[in-house]
């Protein structure tokens, strides 16, 4: 027979088995309790996500592009290259004039950059003179 021989199907005849419908064997033969726990504890895991995420109070954080929208025109601002700014002049409500320095951009990146390039004019430059050793 195809089934386990350590179940016991609920029939009376033992033959009677073997002309039933699958669907009823399957109500007949019981279902392991170890999967019907599982099964609960899985239903409990996903009950309990929800009501935490019903609960939790998670901190937002939007990055967007800043647009100054003075009374007389509409200015975009934006930096050639991006950065981390590392400090804010102004505060929402300020009046600014033209040319007033709204931020600080750190430049610890930009002013790596520059070096490694001098070094590497240096390299080319003493490449060219035939000073470089082989």
């Amino acid at each position: 027979m195809w089934f386990k021989k350590s179940i016991t199907p609920k029939v009376s005849h033992q033959e009677d088995f073997e002309f039933l419908a699958e669907r009823d064997m399957a109500r007949l033969l019981e279902a392991p309790t170890g999967a019907r726990y599982l099964t609960y504890a899985v239903f409990l895991c996903l009950i309990l996500s929800i009501g935490w995420a019903h609960q939790a109070k998670i901190d937002e954080i939007a990055v967007g592009h800043g647009k100054v929208v003075p009374a007389k025109q509409l200015q975009v601002l934006q930096s050639l290259e991006g950065g981390i700014i590392s400090e804010v002049f102004v505060r929402p409500g300020d009046i600014v004039a033209k040319g007033d320095i709204l931020l600080k951009i750190d430049d610890t990146q930009f002013k790596a950059d520059l070096q490694k390039h001098a070094r590497e004019i240096q390299i080319l430059k003493a490449q060219k003179n035939g000073c470089w050793l082989k």
